[in-house]
C-alpha cells in the first residue's frame, strides 16, 4: 500500500494535506509567503506498506527560493584606511533599502528578516546597533559610497550587503578588507655619497611622508638618506624570507621582537637594483627567519641614494613556500612608535610616590585611584626614580588603593623594588581578592610568585631562586593578555606562560600587605595599565629615570671576524651570521696584519671613569667606522668617526677620524661598536680616547671595557642555527653555591666554545675544547665561589649548535 501527503510547514506548526493511495500521485502546491521572514517550507512524505505489514517512510522537502527575487548590489568593493573602510556599490534596478553588516575575523551567516524596521544601524563600528551574528549592522539606506570607522587596525573585517524589496531579502554580496595606518618614511636632504653610515638618523628628518606599502617614491632627488621603520605583524608561525631592493644602497634590519634594541641586518644591497628587482643580488635576501603567528616585530629599512634614479621596496615570502608579497602591503604593518612616548597610554592607576610627607600616595594616572599609607611607612629621597616609600619592618605597612576595583580584560603591573630581606610571601603587590586577580609576591630563597589565579601562576620553577636579589634596585613588569602572562625582569622578558584564567574584580589595590606579606624595603614608581605593556614598552619603562647601568668592566672586549669577504666596503661585512672565529681583546685594538678579505667588528660596552667631555679617535686599514650610544642600548648608537687606510695607531691622518667632544657620565657604561673591513694588503684597527682630565689612552685599556652579548634571531637554513632542542646543556647542581657541573655531547665534530655571563651579558668565564668528535661527552666544572647571588647563563657553541640554559648562584648565608 501506497500513502502519500503533502504537508505544509509554518513557523512552528504544520498543515497536513489529504492522504492519497495511488501508486503514483501529483500534488498541487500553492506558495503562501515564506519570504517574508517567517518560516514556510512543503514536505511530500511517502509511507509504503508491503504484504507482511512492514513499513518505510521517505520524504523530500522544498523551500521558496526568495534570494532569486531580489536583485543583489553590483561592483561592491572596500577600501582600507587607517581605523577605517569605505564601501562602495551600485545599486540594483528595483530595491528598497540596503543593509550591511560587519563582522571581525570572520564573514556571516543567515540573511536578515522582515521589511528591516527591527534593525538600528551606526557607523561608527564600536557605537551602539543592532547584534547580528556577532557581528553589527552599520548601514541601512540607498546612498554610496558609506564610511564605517572606529575599527581596529591589521585586523579583518568581513561586510554582507544585503538588499530588501518589501520583505524580500537577497542572498547578499561579501567584501572584506584590513584597516591599517600608513607607515611612515624620514628622509634627510643634502646628504652626499652613497654609504649609508652618512644618513644622519640622530638628528631630525628634514621631511616625513607616509606609505601604503613598505615602498617608497621613485625617482624623487638625488643625495639624500631615508628611513623607514614599522611593526611588522605576522599571519602564521613559520620561517619567512625577506627581500630588499634599492637605487642606490640599502640595508634591512629585523628584531627578534618589538624592540629596536633587538634589530639585526638580514640582508643588503651595496650597489643599485632596478625597481622591485629583487634577485640581483644574494645579500638581497634573507635566510630563512622563524616569525610567530600574531606576535609584531620592529623592522627598519635605511636607504642612500647618490645621484641617478632612486628608489626603494621590502618584500617577503610566507611560509612553506607561500604567497609573495613584494612589497608588503601596508596591511601586513603599523607605524613605529618610540616606546617611551606610550608609556601614559592606558594608565589605570600611577603612583611616583615622590611625596615627601603626608599619608596619602597620589595617583598621576588621572584615573584618581588615590593610595592611604597604613601604619606609615616611611618618605625617602633615596629612591630610583626621586622619592621613594621605605618599610624598615613587616609590621602590617602598606599602601592601600581602595578605588581600583575594576576587572580588567587585559593589564600590566610595574615596579621598582629594594628589598632588604627575603622571606615567605614577602614584598607582595596584590588585588583585593589576592589569587583571582592579580598577586606578587617572594620567599626566602627569592623565587618570585606572580599571576591572576594561583593553579597557574608563575612559580619558582619559572621564577627560580635569585629572581628577586637584596640590596639593589630592580625592575618588574608583569602583562596579562588573552590567557597569556608575561614576566619581565630589568627590562628583559624573564618568562612567559600560558593558560593563565582571566582576572576578576579586584576589588581593590593593596602595595604591601599585612604581617608576613609586607614590603621590607623601598618601593617606587609603581604603575597599573589596562593593556598588555609591549616589550619595546617594558624595555623603556625600566629606563625612565633611570640611572644607566654602572660599569662592571673586566678588562676584556670581543672580536668577531668573518673570513674570506671581498672588497673593502663595510657595508659588506655580514654582521647578522656567527662570525667565522670570536677572540677577546685586553684593549681596543686588533691583531696587526693577519689576514685578507676578512671583516671584523669589536663591540662592548665603555666604562668612563669620571664625568666630562671625551674625544675618540680611529685607525683602521682598510675602512672603518666608530659608533657610540647615548647609554647602553646599541639601538641608540650613532657614527662617531670613520677612517680610510691609515698605519697602525696613525691617530691624525684624517680629520674623519676624530670625533667632537661627547660628554659622557662617569661610571656609567655605554655601548661601543668598531667596524673594520680589510682587502688585501696590511690590517689594523685601534680606539683611542682623551679623557676630561687631558690624558690620552690610545688605544683604550681593558679596564674601561666590558664586552656585549646580542640577542640571536632564530634562523633556518643558515650555517649557524639557534638553540637547537636536541642539544641541550645538563647543570647539576642547579640551583648551585659554589661549583656548577656543566655536561653535554657533541653534536658534530670540531672545537666548542663554553661561555658564563651574568644577567647584564657581561663574561663571567670562557673556555675552548678543541677537535672533539660526535657524540663525545664533555664535562666541565665552574667555579663560581666568588660570584654573588644571582641569575647567570652557560652558553655552548659549536660550528652549527647553539644551547643555552639558565643557571642561578644561591649561597645560603
Amino acid at each position: 500500500m501506497y500513502e502519500w501527503q503533502t504537508i505544509q510547514h509554518h513557523n512552528t506548526h504544520t498543515h497536513p494535506g489529504a492522504i492519497d493511495t495511488l501508486r503514483e500521485s501529483t500534488t498541487i502546491i500553492s506558495p503562501e509567503g515564506g519570504c517574508d521572514g517567517q518560516t514556510y517550507f512543503f514536505e511530500i512524505v511517502l509511507k509504503v506498506t508491503d504484504g507482511a505489514g512492514l513499513t518505510g517512510t521517505q520524504s523530500i522537502f522544498m523551500q521558496p527560493d526568495c534570494f532569486s527575487l531580489v536583485d543583489n548590489v553590483n561592483n561592491a568593493t572596500a577600501i582600507a584606511g587607517n581605523k577605517q573602510i569605505t564601501l562602495n556599490w551600485t545599486n540594483p534596478n528595483s530595491f528598497d533599502e540596503v543593509l550591511i553588516v560587519a563582522k571581525a575575523g570572520a564573514s556571516v551567516a543567515g540573511v536578515p528578516k522582515g521589511d528591516g524596521s527591527a534593525y538600528q544601524a551606526n557607523l561608527n563600528f564600536q557605537g551602539f546597533a543592532t547584534a547580528f551574528d556577532r557581528g553589527k549592522v552599520v548601514y541601512k539606506g540607498t546612498a554610496a559610497p558609506q564610511t564605517i570607522t572606529n575599527l581596529t587596525n591589521n585586523l579583518t573585517y568581513y561586510f554582507t550587503i544585503f538588499t530588501r524589496k518589501g520583505t524580500l531579502w537577497s542572498k547578499g554580496v561579501q567584501v572584506q578588507a584590513i584597516p591599517f595606518a600608513p607607515i611612515i618614511r624620514e628622509l634627510w636632504a643634502i646628504v652626499p655619497g652613497t654609504t649609508l653610515a652618512n644618513i644622519p638618523v640622530n638628528t631630525p628628518p628634514a621631511s616625513t611622508s607616509p606609505l601604503l606599502q613598505f615602498e617608497s617614491p621613485a625617482n624623487v632627488a638625488n643625495n639624500y638618506g631615508s628611513r623607514v621603520r614599522a611593526f611588522i605583524h605576522t599571519p602564521v608561525s613559520g620561517s619567512y624570507i625577506f627581500w630588499i631592493a634599492s637605487d642606490d644602497n640599502s640595508e634591512l634590519w629585523l628584531s627578534t621582537d618589538d624592540n629596536p634594541a633587538n634589530k639585526q641586518r638580514i640582508a643588503f644591497v651595496s650597489s643599485w637594483t632596478s625597481s622591485r628587482q629583487w634577485t640581483k643580488f644574494p645579500s638581497q635576501q634573507s635566510s630563512p627567519i622563524y616569525l610567530q603567528e600574531g606576535q609584531k616585530y620592529y623592522i627598519e629599512a635605511l636607504h642612500k641614494e647618490g645621484s641617478g634614479g632612486d628608489h626603494l621596496a621590502v618584500g617577503w615570502q610566507l611560509p612553506g613556500g607561500g604567497v609573495f608579497e613584494r612589497p608588503i602591503p601596508g596591511f601586513r604593518l603599523s607605524p613605529y612608535v618610540v616606546a617611551s612616548n606610550t608609556l601614559n597610554n592606558g594608565l589605570a592607576g600611577y603612583w611616583p610616590l615622590n611625596e615627601t610627607s603626608g599619608n596619602i600616595a597620589a595617583d598621576q594616572s588621572g584615573s584618581n585611584n588615590t593610595g592611604t599609607l597604613i601604619n606609615s611607612p616611611i618618605w625617602t629621597t633615596e629612591g630610583k626614580v626621586q622619592g621613594a616609600l621605605q618599610f624598615n619592618d613587616l609590621q602590617g605597612k602598606y599602601i592601600n588603593v581602595p578605588t581600583l576595583t575594576w576587572k580588567p580584560s587585559n593589564f600590566s603591573v610595574a615596579w621598582w623594588l629594594y628589598p632588604f630581606s627575603l622571606g615567605t610571601s614577602r614584598h607582595q603587590i596584590l588585588s583585593a581578592i589576592g589569587w583571582g586577580g592579580f598577586m606578587f609576591h617572594t620567599n626566602l630563597a627569592g623565587e618570585g610568585f606572580v599571576g591572576t589565579d594561583v593553579a597557574n601562576r608563575f612559580t619558582g620553577t619559572e621564577l627560580p631562586a635569585g629572581t628577586v636579589e637584596i640590596n639593589k634596585w630592580q625592575h618588574f613588569v608583569f602583562t596579562y593578555e588573552g590567557g597569556i602572562g608575561k614576566f619581565y625582569k630589568n627590562g628583559q622578558l624573564f618568562a612567559t606562560k600560558i593558560g593563565m584564567l582571566p582576572p576578576k574584580a579586584w576589588g581593590g589595590l593593596k602595595i604591601g600587605n599585612i604581617g608576613g606579606g609586607g614590603i621590607h624595603g623601598r618601593i617606587d614608581e609603581v604603575r597599573v595599565y589596562n593593556r598588555a605593556l609591549l616589550s619595546s614598552e617594558v624595555y623603556a619603562l625600566s629606563n625612565v629615570g633611570n640611572i644607566p647601568q654602572e660599569c662592571a668592566a673586566n678588562g676584556k672586549i670581543v672580536q668577531e671576524y668573518w673570513a674570506n669577504i671581498p672588497g673593502t666596503s663595510v657595508a659588506s661585512i655580514p654582521v647578522n651570521t656567527p662570525p667565522t672565529t670570536t677572540s677577546q681583546l685586553t684593549i681596543f685594538e686588533a691583531p696587526i696584519n693577519t689576514a685578507d678579505n676578512f671583516g671584523a667588528r669589536i663591540r662592548g660596552y665603555i666604562c668612563p671613569p669620571s664625568s666630562g667631555e671625551y674625544t675618540f679617535w680611529l685607525t683602521g686599514d682598510e675602512n672603518s667606522e666608530l659608533w657610540l650610544s647615548t647609554d647602553d642600548n646599541p639601538a641608540n648608537k650613532r657614527r662617531l668617526v670613520f677612517s680610510a687606510r691609515t698605519n697602525p695607531r696613525e691617530w691624525i691622518r684624517f680629520t674623519s677620524q676624530q670625533s667632537e667632544g661627547i660628554y659622557l657620565q662617569g661610571k656609567r657604561r655605554y655601548y661601543i661598536e668598531a667596524l673594520q673591513k680589510e682587502g688585501t694588503g696590511g690590517d689594523n684597527l685601534a680606539v683611542g680616547w682623551q679623557l676630561p682630565s687631558g690624558t690620552l689612552e690610545r688605544p683604550i685599556p681593558g679596564t674601561r671595557l666590558s664586552p656585549y652579548i646580542a640577542p640571536a634571531l632564530t634562523i633556518t637554513g643558515s650555517k649557524h642555527r639557534s638553540v637547537d632542542p636536541n642539544f641541550d646543556i645538563i647543570a647539576y647542581p642547579n640551583p648551585f653555591s659554589k661549583q656548577v657541573k656543566l655536561s653535554f655531547t657533541m653534536p658534530e665534530p670540531g672545537d666548542v666554545l663554553v661561555e658564563i655571563y651574568n644577567g647584564q651579558g657581561t663574561t663571567m668565564d670562557r673556555i675552548v675544547e678543541q677537535k672533539k668528535e660526535t657524540g663525545a661527552v664533555c664535562t666541565l666544572e665552574f667555579d663560581g665561589s666568588h660570584l654573588p647571588n644571582g641569575l647567570y647563563f652557560v652558553r655552548v657553541t659549536t660550528k652549527r649548535y647553539l644551547s643555552i640554559k639558565k643557571l642561578i648562584m644561591y649561597k645560603i648565608k
